[in-house]
């Protein structure tokens, strides 16, 4: 998963990629280590990937990094081309009133009166 030449451990490996993520949340979004324990952390990870990695990067951010929360998202490796696009809504439903009447419409029809069956 990531490019172990040149580290002779793991524990190497990451804490030169706790370096980058320090010195990117420092110098781009101007947030020093005192203040990770104001934030939650991401972790966006393929779906193949090493349960070790996961757990060592979730220790980092978790444990040495402190943050206040770590949440972990596991995505698929599909090439862009087969990710189907994404459904949107008419227009009729972008406005708020009508989310809300068509909302409490749903809601407020009385139940279906037929017997389940068992079969």
């Amino acid at each position: 998963m990531f490019n172990e030449t040149g580290y002779t451990t793991r524990q190497e490996l990451l804490g030169d990629i706790q370096l980058i993520i320090e010195d990117a949340l420092r110098e781009q979004m101007e947030i020093n280590p005192n203040e990770y324990s104001n934030y939650s952390a991401l972790l966006v990870i393929p779906d193949l990937f090493e349960k070790t990695y996961i757990y060592e990067m979730h220790r980092m951010l978790f444990t040495d990094m402190s943050f206040s929360k770590v949440a972990i998202l596991q995505v698929p490796n599909h090439p862009p081309s087969s990710t189907p696009p994404a459904p949107s809504l008419p227009r009729s439903l972008l406005n708020a009133d009508t989310l809300d009447r068509k909302r409490y419409a749903l809601h407020s029809e009385p139940a279906s009166q037929t017997p389940v069956s068992s079969t």
